[in-house]
């Protein structure tokens, strides 16, 4: 200001005595010396407009200077004739002019602002594909704007600006005066947009009853003993944009010392205002002042809570202090709202305590959201796009591969069914996540990852959603589960121990706060698909239920399960009028912790954390949020799984099967005992593999249990054990048992060796049907009826001469011709070429498991008996 009026001096000055010659070498010196004010001028301008936005409220600011600016043109117009001040009288006015254009622009763009924001958090209202919920969840600014708060949210904002509005509590009829509100409520769940919206909702009072002046003050960061005068220093500012506070400014020492300290600027501020400064007195002079100009002041500390350590303990107690000493001196014009987390339980006591009020923000229910997002997502992988190199992806689901509900709508794999299969899971996430803003953080992670080309399809995305959680939430926990979890993964695998996994899962999830370990442990046991049985007598007790349900033909056996709840089954009865268990007279023994742990391999095709396939580790994969170059993708091992069902015989499936790579073999595994992938149950095998009429015990879905995938094997190849294919079945194993490594000899091996002493029970256990000769002359041993028949079976399979003897019922077999893997059969045996080989034979045998075979017995063996 001083620089304004000195320059109105000097331009009096000049029209007074610009017309008297013998000034005029004065006039000229004058002008020289003016051109270094002009360059004064310029740096203060320049400050002005890095301030500019303190007055951005006050249009008639920038109506002055572009008034200014017109009279310095008028002026240097009419000295256009003294080169000097013409030149000044120009620059001033260009200065005035940029800033008068700076300022209008600034309150142009006010405005435009506002509607961008306001726009964006319109879509909030309408999240309803998947670019609604990308610009919602991007967005993280705050709301200025009561009406654009979410409705709950309102609540808190109407009634704390009303509370203020009104000086506090009316009952009795007297007001109590300025207010001390404390706003608790976790992390991201709105509170500085609430804050903005009560700074915006006084703003819009009426001048009458006082003008509200808002200073936002964030104390994190400030040392503990100086937040006293770091919240004064704050004050003053803000309120200087409003009033002359140059009286309140500390002493030219103490701005000497605070540029000793240098430092943080909480550091200068705190040494600037330090020394004989008396706080309360500053605060008390400061409210006479703010009453005499009709003005109320509403000051908000925010991340008071924020940081660690006994400094942060400090600081909360520092500001309590202030806040109990303000609250007797009668300061009618100053208001305090402190917002702060509600997660330290002692810190949220502290300041309730120095409050007058209290408002706890509830957290968020996040549910509805997290379920659209993932309704959403799965549609966008699911449905078919032409513009990715993948055009639909395969989703698996619970029953087998998802369909859109366009397509499948009400069916058991179905993506609305599946999505009713993760409300639980869903549930867990919710309860994980307090506010929007971690909401947002989470689903901005999973929007990076989920993306074609990255993991789209090659992680479960439940399971995806409740890593991100659990990393976002609780990172100190997450750490500990990564270092176990992932490369080697130590903590999760198929023979993992009970007891050690407990213990793991617990120092994982340990916290200084009990409740909060209980609810993570029930959320990474649900992570990781972790189910805790009880101990096997109770396994067996229940197993007697079932047979019993069973036999009284309450329930079939293909969908038998009785889930009972209590700890011992000893009690256990059926009650005669009702098909369910009369749990009544069951008694609890406390005290048993023999639990055991089910980590069902069964689910591995579900892609989740909790897979314990060893070839595999998504963990690992979400930590990447991609593939690595030599890694397979489980969209091509799901192709290969349907590719295998859809072999038009078991030869076609065997070959496939052998053709794969030891690797290959480990990731088609994993998604082997898929329930359904296939559209069409009459193409090839997919009949034995998915279909639910299988009434006849055991079927794939038995198998498929235990993950058990060569004995289901077996049991496939004895399902389609015809007279067509006996023959090429039994040659396929011994040709390629010769010819190939190894290891694949050692697996061809063990599938025979299942297939003839287990699911065909041709041979003892203690036998090895893999070398030929011992098989083949056990096959044509009499006394065991059931390999003779098998035997007589495969001869005819090999449409060699033959014919049956009605005298001695029994068939006799040319088996000159025939040959196994290369070598005679009559060599195999060690019988004569020349003569034939007799077969006597037990018409009534039938075999558990090859229905093919003894549909071969019914249509031709037992004709040849009963001619």
């Amino acid at each position: 200001m001083s620089v304004l009026f000195g320059l109105l001096f000097i331009v009096g000055y000049v029209y007074l005595t610009h017309s008297d010659e013998a000034l005029e070498q004065l006039i000229a010196q004058t002008f020289g010396a003016l051109k270094f004010i002009v360059l004064s001028f310029l740096a203060i301008a320049a400050t002005t407009i890095y301030q500019t936005k303190l007055y951005t409220e006050k249009p008639v600011f920038s109506a002055v200077l572009c008034a200014v600016s017109a009279f310095y043109v008028f002026s240097a117009i009419y000295l256009v004739e003294i080169e000097q001040a013409f030149c000044v009288f120009l620059f001033i006015a260009a200065a005035y002019l940029g800033m008068s254009i700076y300022l209008l622009w600034e309150q142009l763009k006010a405005p435009s602002a506002e509607s961008r924001v306001e726009s964006k958090q319109e879509a909030e209202l309408t999240l309803e594909s998947l670019e609604d919920f990308r610009k919602w969840f991007k967005d993280d600014s705050t709301i200025k704007n009561t009406e654009k708060l979410e409705p709950d949210l309102q609540v808190y904002a109407k009634r704390i600006a009303d509370r203020l509005l009104k000086r506090g509590d009316q009952g009795g009829g007297q007001l109590k005066g300025a207010q001390h509100i404390a706003l608790c409520g976790p992390f991201g769940c709105g509170k500085s947009s609430i804050v903005d919206s009560i700074a915006s909702e006084l703003a819009k009072s009426p001048k009458q009853s006082g003008e509200w002046i808002h200073s936002d003050i964030s104390t994190w960061g400030a040392a503990s003993g100086s937040v006293a005068h770091v919240v004064l220093s704050h004050i003053i500012d803000d309120i200087s944009q409003h009033i002359d506070m140059c009286a309140f400014r500390a002493l030219p020492k103490h701005y000497t010392e605070a540029m000793k300290v240098g430092g943080s600027f909480f550091q200068f501020a705190s040494t600037l205002l330090a020394g004989p400064v008396d706080i309360e007195k500053r605060f008390k002079k400061l409210n006479d002042v703010l009453e005499a100009t009709n003005h109320k002041l509403l000051i908000t500390l925010q991340d008071v809570d924020r940081g660690t350590g006994d400094d942060n303990e400090k600081r909360l107690n520092d500001i309590a202090a202030l806040l109990d000493r303000l609250k007797d001196r009668g300061l009618s014009h100053i208001n305090f709202i402190i917002a702060m987390g509600n997660e330290n339980e002692v810190a949220a006591e502290v300041i309730s305590k120095a409050t007058d009020y209290k408002e706890g923000v509830a957290a968020k229910d996040c549910y509805e959201y997290l379920s659209k997002y993932t309704k959403l997502c799965l549609e966008s992988a699911l449905r078919p796009n032409k513009g990715r190199e993948i055009d639909s992806y395969k989703i698996a689901g619970g029953r087998g591969l998802l369909k859109l509900d366009s397509l499948n709508a009400g069916q058991r794999d179905s993506l609305s069914s599946e999505l009713k299969r993760f409300e639980i899971s869903i549930s867990y996430i919710n309860g994980s996540i307090a506010s929007l803003r971690v909401l947002k953080k989470v689903l901005r992670r999973v929007e990076q990852i989920w993306q074609p080309g990255k993991l789209m399809g090659e992680v479960n995305f439940i399971s995806l959603i409740m890593v991100t959680t659990f990393r976002e939430v609780y990172p100190v926990q997450y750490a500990r589960y990564q270092k176990l979890a992932t490369k080697e993964n130590q903590l999760l695998n198929r023979w993992s121990d009970p007891q050690s996994l407990k213990l793991k899962i617990t120092d994982i999830c340990k916290s200084n706060d009990d409740v909060q370990s209980e609810l993570l442990t029930k959320f990474l046991e649900h992570m990781l698909r972790i189910d805790w049985r009880e101990n096997d007598a109770e396994s067996n007790s229940k197993q007697i239920v079932r047979d019993k349900l069973i036999d009284r033909g309450s329930i079939k056996e293909s969908t038998a399960s009785v889930i009972i709840e209590s700890k011992d089954l000893k009690n256990i009865q059926l009650n005669p009028l009702r098909f369910e268990v009369d749990s009544s007279a069951i008694k609890s023994e406390k005290g048993s912790n023999n639990e055991n742990l089910v980590m069902n391999p069964k689910f591995n095709y579900l892609q989740s954390v909790g897979c314990t396939n060893p070839a595999v580790n998504y963990l690992d994969r979400i930590q990447r949020e991609q593939l690595q170059n030599t890694e397979l993708s489980d969209q091509a091992l799901i192709a290969k799984v349907i590719e295998l069902r859809k072999s038009k015989d078991i030869l076609e499936f065997l070959n496939k099967w052998l053709e794969l790579d030891s690797d290959y073999r480990l990731g088609v595994e994993r998604f082997f005992f898929i329930p359904h992938c296939c559209d069409d149950l009459s193409e090839g095998l997919v009949d034995f593999f998915e279909s639910s009429s299988l009434d006849r015990g055991p079927n794939f879905q038995d198998f498929s249990k235990n993950c058990d995938i060569e004995l289901s094997i077996v049991w496939l190849i004895a399902e389609n054990l015809s007279l067509s294919n006996l023959y090429q079945v039994i040659n396929f194993f011994f040709n390629s048992i010769e010819v190939n490594s190894p290891k694949s000899k050692t697996e061809l091996g063990y599938v025979f060796y299942l297939l003839v002493t287990e699911m065909l029970d041709l041979m003892s256990d203690t036998s090895e049907p893999e070398i030929k000769r011992a098989f083949f002359r056990e096959l044509n041993k009499a006394e065991n009826e059931e390999a003779h028949m098998f035997f007589c079976l495969f001869l005819i399979s090999c449409r060699g001469k033959y014919n049956f003897d009605v005298v001695s019922n029994s068939y006799k077999f040319d088996i000159s011709s025939i040959k196994i893997a290369g070598e005679s059969l009559n060599v195999i045996l060690g019988v004569n070429s020349t003569e034939r080989l007799e077969i006597s034979i037990n018409q009534d045998i039938k075999f558990d498991n090859a229905l093919g075979l003894n549909k071969a017995i019914e249509k031709y063996i037992k004709p040849d008996f009963n001619r």
